[in-house]
C-alpha cells in the first residue's frame, strides 16, 4: 500500500514538473477564494436573490400579461433553472404569483422589492468580484448603486424580450401555418429548443454580469471560461441537487415550511458559490496571461466621464447666458 502511495506520488511530481502552469493555477485559485471570501459573499448574494426571487415572478407576470400573452408561457424557462425537487413544490405557488390579478399597487410594490433586493444582490457580487480581482471598491457610491440598479432593469427586460420571442413565435408559426401548410416538425422543433435556449440565454447573461460587475477593465474574451463554468456548473447543480433534495425533503417532511425553505436556500448558496467562482476564474486566468489586472470599468468610467461632460458644458452654457 506504501508502494503504492509512493508511486502515484511519484507520478504527480512528474506531472506538477511537466505543467507548471497548471500547478500556479491553482495556487492563484487558492488565494483568490480566500480574498474573495467565497463563504460569505455567496451567503449574501443567495439571501438577496431569495428575497427578489417572488416578486420577480409576480412581474414578469404583469408584464407579460399586459403584453396579451399567457404568463404560463415562462414556466418551461423557470423549470430549467430550478432542481426538479425545488420546482415541484414551488410549482403551484409559481403559477399563483405569475396569474396574480394585475393591479398596479401589487406590481409597483413587487418592482420596488425585487429591485431593491436584486441590486443588492449584486451589489454582493460586486464586492466578491473586487476582492478576486485584486481591485478596490468603486468611489462614488451613488454610481455603483444606480450600476446595480441599470444592471437589474437590463437583464429583466433581456429576460422578457427572449420570452416575449418564443411565446409570439409559437403562435405566429400556428397562425401561418393555417394559410401555409409546412412540415409540422418544425412547429415542434421550434417548441422543444427550450432547454438549449435557457442555457445559451443564462450563458450570455453570465458574459454581462462578468464583464460589467467587477472594476477592472477586462474584456468580453476574458469571461467565457467563468461564464461556461459558471453555465455547466448550474446545470449540473439543478441535476444532482435534485436529486439530493428529493431525500432531504422526505428526511424533513415533518419541518413543512421550514424545511422548504432551509433547501431553497441551500440550493441558492450553492448556486451563489459556483457564479462567484466563475469570477475567480476568469480573475486568476486573466492574471496569468496578462500578469497584472487594470482598476476600473472602460465602459462605466466612459458614461460617467461624458455625464460630467455635459453637466460643466450645461453649466458653461448658463453662465455665458447671464
Amino acid at each position: 500500500m506504501k508502494k503504492e502511495w509512493l508511486r502515484w506520488k511519484e507520478k504527480g511530481e512528474q506531472w506538477i514538473e511537466q505543467h507548471p502552469k497548471w500547478l500556479q493555477f491553482f495556487l492563484v485559485v487558492r488565494q483568490r477564494i480566500k480574498d474573495a471570501e467565497v463563504g460569505n459573499s455567496s451567503c449574501v448574494v443567495a439571501y438577496y436573490f431569495l428575497l427578489s426571487m417572488f416578486p420577480l415572478i409576480i412581474m414578469l407576470g404583469s408584464a407579460i400579461s399586459f403584453m396579451h400573452l399567457d404568463p404560463t408561457e415562462i414556466l418551461p424557462y423557470i423549470q430549467e433553472l430550478f432542481p426538479g425537487s425545488i420546482y415541484h413544490l414551488l410549482e403551484n405557488t409559481i403559477v399563483r404569483l405569475l396569474t396574480v390579478q394585475n393591479k398596479g399597487g401589487i406590481f409597483t410594490v413587487a418592482a420596488i422589492v425585487t429591485f431593491w433586493a436584486a441590486s443588492k444582490s449584486v451589489n454582493g457580487l460586486q464586492r466578491a468580484m473586487n476582492k478576486a480581482y485584486g481591485v478596490e471598491e468603486r468611489k462614488n457610491f451613488i454610481i455603483s448603486r444606480l450600476f446595480s440598479f441599470v444592471f437589474i432593469v437590463f437583464l429583466f427586460f433581456v429576460v422578457l424580450f427572449l420570452i416575449a420571442i418564443f411565446s409570439l413565435g409559437t403562435q405566429l408559426l400556428d397562425y401561418v401555418h393555417q394559410y401555409i401548410h409546412f412540415d409540422e416538425r418544425i412547429i415542434y422543433w421550434f417548441t422543444t429548443i427550450k432547454w438549449p435556449v435557457t442555457i445559451v440565454m443564462m450563458f450570455l447573461i453570465m458574459i454581462v454580469v462578468y464583464r460589467l460587475v467587477p472594476n477592472a477593465r477586462i474584456t468580453f474574451h476574458q469571461v467565457w471560461r467563468g461564464a461556461l463554468f459558471s453555465t455547466i456548473g448550474w446545470v449540473i447543480l439543478a441535476q444532482l441537487f435534485g436529486r439530493f433534495a428529493h431525500h432531504l425533503l422526505a428526511k424533513y417532511s415533518s419541518y413543512g415550511v421550514i424545511g422548504t425553505m432551509m433547501v431553497i436556500i441551500l440550493w441558492l448558496k450553492l448556486a451563489a458559490i459556483v457564479i462567484v467562482f466563475g469570477g475567480i476564474i476568469n480573475a486568476v486566468s486573466t492574471e496569468i496571461k496578462y500578469k497584472t489586472i487594470t482598476e476600473g470599468n472602460d465602459s462605466l468610467d466612459h458614461l460617467l466621464k461624458q455625464w460630467k461632460q455635459r453637466n460643466k458644458q450645461n453649466r458653461q452654457k448658463k453662465e455665458e447666458a447671464h
